[in-house]
């Protein structure tokens, strides 16, 4: 069956166009940090996997859920938490907690199945809020700096908390969508939530090198030095202009000046 892909918004993709959501809520979804066992993982962790939708890593004998929570789990530890005062940090036994970025998988959200939630519109709208209702319920960000991936069959979502969101903008969330679009479409979640968490980790240590974040040009001066030094520049630039005008009109002048000097000798020399 061919696949639709349909971009809404730098948060939604769409995958296929299959209608209906039936299973879970954000107060249903299971909590991969109590429910673990319900979410697919051996202990608690940040990825939620109920539907087994990642299916079995089986050269680790381990979940694909396994698999990728240590890597959530380390963009905890080599992040900076964002509170302004640090002692509202979480702390963890490897010290501050940094950002986490959690992952839901399921494959599907529960409705009520009115015509207005079958339109692409209400579709976009019931997993937004599906998202941002269960980053709510997790409270897993110390200062909101948490980020919670959701992903079905169809569409994937991704919430940012406040804390996060000047790095992780909606530009940025864009870009990921469609660099992982392809995975999703084959189905293969496992590497799309690798690729994501590699990208989202690179941009929040700041060493993204403008993949997915678009930095724009700073001067460590203030703003007024760096104007003077612009038409300090620009006089300097305008005064070797006229400078080379000048010399120019001079050497025209005198070469005018030896040709009419030649013309009047030679024509003394034929008089002669």
């Amino acid at each position: 069956m061919n696949k639709l892909i349909y971009i809404f918004s730098s948060f939604i993709i769409f995958v296929n166009c299959n209608p209906g959501f039936t299973y879970y809520t954000p107060d249903t979804y299971p909590d991969s940090q109590r429910d673990y066992q319900l979410c697919k993982l051996s202990k608690p962790g940040l990825i939620c996997d109920p539907n087994e939708m990642l299916g079995d890593v089986t050269n680790l004998n381990s979940t694909a859920a396994d698999y990728i929570d240590p890597m959530l789990t380390e963009i905890q530890k080599t992040t900076n938490c964002s509170c302004q005062d640090f002692d509202q940090c979480f702390i963890t036994p490897f010290g501050k907690q940094g950002v986490t970025i959690s992952v839901a998988l399921l494959k599907s959200i529960s409705a009520d199945n009115i015509p207005e939630e079958q339109t692409p519109e209400g579709r976009l709208h019931l997993i937004q809020n599906f998202a941002n209702a269960l980053r709510n319920r997790q409270q897993r960000g110390s200062c909101d700096d948490d980020i919670l991936i959701v992903i079905t069959p169809e569409m994937i979502y991704t919430a940012v908390g406040t804390g996060t969101s000047p790095i992780i903008s909606k530009d940025a969330i864009d870009k990921v969508d469609k660099i992982v679009l392809p995975y999703l479409q084959s189905k293969d979640y496992t590497r799309a939530i690798v690729e994501m968490t590699r990208m989202y980790s690179s941009a929040l240590k700041g060493e993204d090198s403008g993949k997915i974040i678009s930095k724009p040009w700073y001067s460590p001066l203030p703003l007024w030095s760096v104007y003077a030094i612009g038409g300090g520049i620009l006089a300097v630039i305008i005064v070797i202009i006229l400078v080379i005008i000048m010399v120019l009109k001079r050497k025209q002048k005198t070469r005018g000046y030896s040709v009419g000097s030649e013309a009047r000798r030679n024509g003394q020399n034929s008089r002669l």
